[in-house]
């Protein structure tokens, strides 16, 4: 009886070792994403907005055709593959792609005006604003993504704006310049994330504020260097807070 019992429970143990295999093989399989890169003009002043989603995939097997994303009330305009437009399905709330074994990046050309997720609003001084708050799976009523809170991927925000309004992002400034294009005088803003975040951190915030970097300050002491360059030791961030310790980094925004 006990040799039954003993076989009987390494039976089981090696069942369950087997089905715990086949989850994490079939989580290394399928189209994952490895990095999104979002071009967007902002709602200046309209809330609606138009984008051009570049999605780069991780190497994937020719198995894997069909690539599922997270969109919500938003208008497809096209998508596009290494070698031209894709078939895709979209029933307002994913979009489905079928892609060719070749591709490594697809182009997502869509607008519309977002239900949640990029709130767009006016300041006290009735001046527009907008700024994401994705928490916890809203990026999918403005961003194309795989919008799951265990998924990461780098990410870069390139946005066309009015040349009065500011951008902030993820990740660190690598353009902000004002040019004449189709539009007009326009700012153009590029914010770059290259360390692998969820979905629900991708956020930008756009509109007439101002934006001050500060040195940063843990117990009303400043300890670490700023990144807009050097600064005397003994000056102190203008902003004051009533805890002990502060993060090791700050911004402050304010209507203008």
């Amino acid at each position: 009886m006990t040799g039954r019992v003993g076989r009987s429970r390494a039976a089981a143990v090696v069942f369950a070792a087997l089905l715990c295999t086949g989850t994490a093989a079939g989580q290394q399989t399928g189209l994952n994403v490895k990095r999104y890169e979002y071009w967007l003009i902002a709602p200046v002043p309209t809330p609606s907005i138009s984008g051009l989603a570049v999605i780069t995939l991780n190497p994937h097997a020719t198995s894997d055709t069909i690539l599922t994303l997270n969109l919500v009330g938003m208008n497809v305009d096209f998508v596009e593959g290494a070698s031209g437009r894709r078939v895709h399905s979209y029933d307002g709330t994913k979009l489905s792609i079928r892609i060719a074994p070749t591709d490594t990046q697809v182009r997502i050309q869509y607008h519309g005006k977002p239900l949640d997720g990029l709130i767009v609003g006016r300041t006290a001084h009735d001046r527009s604003t907008a700024f994401g708050d994705n928490w916890p799976q809203r990026a999918r009523y403005w961003l194309p993504s795989v919008d799951d809170p265990g998924d990461k991927a780098s990410v870069a925000f390139i946005v066309t704006t009015s040349p009065a309004w500011k951008i902030i992002a993820n990740g660190i400034l690598v353009q902000d310049t004002v040019r004449r294009t189709y539009l007009g005088e326009t700012r153009v803003v590029r914010w770059v994330e290259s360390h692998p975040i969820p979905t629900y951190t991708m956020v930008i915030g756009a509109g007439e504020f101002t934006v001050s970097n500060h040195r940063p300050v843990v117990h009303r002491r400043e300890r670490f260097p700023s990144r807009s360059g050097p600064t005397r030791k003994t000056r102190r961030s203008p902003i004051r807070c009533r805890s002990r310790t502060r993060p090791r980094s700050s911004r402050r925004w304010s209507g203008s």
